[in-house]
């Protein structure tokens, strides 16, 4: 008996299965039907790397099976935003809510139909002052300088047992005049995320938000001895003068 031919034979036809059930539910034009037939392609690689047009089926239902979605934001606080203030906004949400059968756009497509629409709607933002303050403290290190004699009360070096000179660690102390610039603003911004089925045109939910936004930055100089800096302090030292945000 030739089971490697009755094992390709399988292999075909649960291939053939997988490939003509995907087709005929792509054929009900349907989102839930296209995720199905998306499901049965993907059985199709367990047998075949490449099989018919089967990457082409795979796109058609991912295309056909995905919910879009537009992003907008909506600033009702009377507060003059920074230019990038919506982009920087767009990023972090957007890279958090992409995943599979939901697709999200900021930037509308006059050729695209989306499904739904959420607009974050600003309704109060509250930023504080710049503050920018100095802190001065100094790193201080025992460090090795070298050796010295044991001298007795006398003033003359003592001996050991064996006569020869008794010597002994010579320590000093080193330090790091540290100067650090702390920076610091914070921001609330409060109001609501609204989404819209666009197929009805009603108002599905509405959720509020809350968020506070902080700005904690240092960086600083020093002067004397590095080898004195502790680790905190280099870790400040590396840092480079920054803008506020």
């Amino acid at each position: 008996m030739d089971y490697n031919r009755e094992i390709a034979e399988a292999k075909n036809k649960a291939a053939n299965y997988y490939y003509a059930s995907g087709v005929k539910l792509l054929e009900n034009n349907d989102r839930m039907s296209a995720r199905k037939a998306y499901e049965q392609f993907g059985f199709i690689s367990k047998y075949f790397r490449n099989y018919k047009d089967v990457d082409q089926k795979m796109q058609q239902a991912l295309d056909m099976g995905t919910n879009h979605v537009i992003f907008k934001i909506q600033n009702e606080a009377r507060v003059a935003l920074p230019d990038d203030f919506e982009e920087e906004i767009l990023k972090i949400s957007l890279s958090s809510l992409n995943k599979q059968w939901l697709e999200f756009d900021s930037h509308f497509d006059e050729d695209m139909f989306y499904d739904y629409s959420i607009f974050l709607n600003l309704k109060h933002i509250e930023v504080s002052p710049q503050s920018l303050e100095k802190e001065k403290y100094t790193d201080s290190k025992r460090v090795s300088d070298g050796w010295e004699y044991v001298l007795d009360g006398n003033g003359n070096v003592m001996k050991d047992s064996l006569g020869n000179d008794i010597k002994k660690g010579k320590f000093k102390e080193i330090k790091a005049y540290v100067t650090v610039n702390k920076m610091n603003k914070r921001s609330i911004v409060t109001g609501s995320l609204n989404y819209y089925d666009n197929r009805s045109r009603q108002l599905i939910k509405t959720v509020p938000i809350r968020s506070e936004f902080v700005f904690d930055y240092q960086y600083g100089v020093f002067a004397g001895e590095k080898d004195a800096l502790t680790s905190k302090s280099l870790a400040i030292i590396k840092n480079k003068p920054a803008p506020f945000p």
